[in-house]
């Protein structure tokens, strides 16, 4: 077992209140449930006591945390009794912490993998106020027997640099293993002090000056449980770029779409193209204008030889919905499709090109670009499909802004020709 300290968070912490690291609530905890069953888990509950209480300067504060490395065992067994045996610990995003100092004592293989090991980053300037508002929590619900409506939760955007994936996370903290100890009466209650939980940072700080936190002392230890929302929270990146784009530039919103996109997919390397199409006259039109990002159609741009025509790029997304996938292009796929040399030359190995359709036929096309080979597969394709109805909004703000002005209307249909 390896003790992970992390540096900084605790310090604006311990200016306010005073966390001791103690298994002593944990212990007192078993107790209760021993008195609360009666099935076989009584024993389980009494051989973890007992094993506790053999070593009673850990159910006493103790500062020097490091000595749980010796005692590893017990740290096993405090986890068995808390993860079921049926759950497999190397694919839970489990730790346990001390907050003063911020340190973990055990974590799982899949924790650190996520927020410990070298090639991660995140930001941890709001740790320090998080764990404010947790003190704040649970000293009104222990003091005061007050059931706050609101979930502490941290939200951490992960970078991994070695696999090129950002991801947000969801630490929920538990408190169960902590209890709130005053020397003395407890402050009279005051009810702006539920208020602290619902203000943002900046005044939550002002307002906590005035909370007689030194009245309060924590003891025992958190378990935090980590959850992956990168899906919803990239779905919602990407609702916030086709809602800005009526204010945002054109760039602006496709760039705030192709990261919203990175994180659905899971890297952040892929490359995406957005490319309306409309008719005038009976003749497909397209504006150069909305390329700048392309992917693959940007490539006629560059008067490859052999390249496909817009009509004919036309006719082909519109003969099915279903999306095409360029596995790997490689020099023999290039050798028989010459247009897709560009692509290769920009680095992209692996492409997929998704028609976008409404009812009165193909609108656009969507596409999306790796650098690596094999990369875009059906899974890729399943994870895109919360987007599609997004991409379709876009594509059709894209061509009401073309068609609202006959003069830029005009031009692209010349430049089409």
């Amino acid at each position: 077992m390896k003790i992970y300290s992390q540096v900084g968070a605790e310090a604006l912490s311990a200016q306010y209140f005073r966390f001791d690291n103690s298994f002593a609530p944990f212990i007192r905890f078993l107790k209760q449930k021993q008195d609360n069953s009666i099935d076989i888990r009584v024993k389980f509950y009494r051989y973890l006591v007992k094993k506790f209480e053999q070593h009673p300067k850990l159910l006493v504060p103790f500062t020097d945390y490091t000595k749980l490395e010796e005692h590893d065992e017990l740290v096993q067994l405090l986890r068995m009794s808390l993860l079921p045996l049926s759950v497999n610990s190397d694919e839970v995003p489990m730790a346990l912490a001390f907050l003063q100092p911020s340190s973990l004592f055990y974590y799982t293989k899949k924790f650190k993998d996520t927020f410990i090991d070298e090639n991660i980053e995140f930001n941890t300037v709001d740790d320090a106020v998080a764990n404010l508002r947790y003190f704040v929590r649970i000293v009104l619900e222990q003091c005061y027997q007050f059931k706050t409506d609101v979930n502490i939760k941290m939200t951490k955007q992960v970078n991994n640099k070695e696999n090129h994936t950002l991801r947000h996370f969801q630490i929920h903290i538990d408190s169960r293993f902590v209890d709130v100890h005053t020397s003395e009466q407890p402050p009279e209650f005051k009810e702006e002090w539920i208020h602290l939980l619902r203000v943002d940072d900046q005044e939550f700080m002002e307002q906590f000056a005035t909370f007689p936190s030194q009245s309060f002392r924590l003891e025992g230890f958190c378990m935090l449980m980590a959850e992956d929302i990168s899906e919803e929270m990239a779905i919602n990146q990407l609702k916030s770029a086709v809602l800005n784009m009526h204010t945002d530039v054109m760039e602006q919103t496709l760039q705030n779409v192709e990261t919203a996109i990175g994180e659905l997919v899971n890297d952040s390397r892929i490359k995406i193209g957005i490319t309306p199409f409309f008719k005038i006259n009976g003749k497909v039109v397209y504006d150069r204008s909305f390329i700048t990002r392309c992917v693959g159609i940007a490539n006629e741009e560059k008067g490859l030889e052999n390249g496909l025509s817009i009509s004919k790029v036309y006719d082909q997304l519109s003969a099915s919905s279903l999306p095409t996938i360029f596995s790997s292009i490689n020099d023999e796929m290039v050798q028989s499709k010459p247009y897709l040399r560009g692509l290769q030359e920009s680095n992209i190995k692996s492409l997929l090109v998704h028609p976008i359709k409404s009812r009165a036929g193909l609108i656009g096309v969507f596409e999306m670009g790796s650098p690596e080979d094999y990369w875009i597969n059906q899974s890729i394709v399943n994870c895109l499909r919360p987007a599609l109805p997004l991409i379709t909004e876009l594509i059709n703000y894209m061509l009401a802004v073309t068609l609202r002005n006959p003069i830029h209307c005009a031009i692209s249909l010349i430049l089409s020709l």
